[in-house]
């Protein structure tokens, strides 16, 4: 970490799961696959999935259950928003909303780049400062008018089921800013971690 975590007014647990913004991750994409026995065993469980499949959208209806509709890969997750059994959104920890499922079963993976939190900053004798924080980069044309180059290597996120936090210490070298993600996971108290909100507090300090 580039940070001295002493002098972080937020207090952030050391168990968390911790990548800089700018990181490089590398993984292997695994399929899935079963041998000719259990392929064999599964065939009738795959044909009734199958009709089911077919009927429905014979009706323009989507099935619940579709074990066929692959999903993309990518590395770019974080810790949900919402509360249990509620649908989810997902801001990943490049600091973009790279993913929701709001209907159970079927999830969204995209970058939603309008959704995005930004930063302006304005001094005296200074030039202005406005700079979206996050490290993804959207389609070129896309909302070009937008400032779209933190560097993030002085950003970070950390991540501990239901909280998450973000923290820049840029692109305004004096200043810090801290987002803390809280969802209503609420120990002992079902109805009100059902909840489907979500809240982001913001944390200014001057260095």
């Amino acid at each position: 970490s580039f940070m001295s975590e002493d002098r972080l007014k937020v207090n952030i647990p050391t168990s968390c799961w911790s990548r800089r913004l700018d990181a490089k991750l590398e993984y292997t994409q695994r399929i899935f696959s079963v041998d000719l026995l259990s392929g064999l065993k599964l065939l009738p469980l795959g044909m009734r999935i199958a009709k089911h499949v077919r009927n429905e959208r014979k009706l323009n209806r989507e099935p619940f259950l579709d074990p066929f509709l692959t999903h993309p890969i990518n590395d770019n997750q974080g810790v949900p928003l919402g509360g249990l059994g509620a649908g989810a959104i997902t801001r990943g920890w490049r600091g973009d909303f790279c993913r929701w499922s709001l209907q159970p079963g079927r999830p969204e993976y995209r970058s939603v780049e309008t959704d995005q939190f930004s930063l302006f900053v304005e001094r005296d004798g200074e030039r202005p400062i406005s700079k979206v924080l996050t490290s993804h980069k959207p389609k070129p044309k896309t909302l070009s008018s937008w400032d779209w180059s933190l560097r993030a290597d002085k950003s970070e996120y950390h991540a501990l089921f239901p909280r998450a936090w973000t923290v820049y210490e840029e692109p305004d070298e004096k200043l810090r800013l801290t987002c803390q993600q809280v969802s209503p996971v609420i120990p002992h108290n079902y109805v009100e971690s059902s909840f489907p909100i979500a809240v982001f507090e913001w944390t200014v300090e001057n260095l």
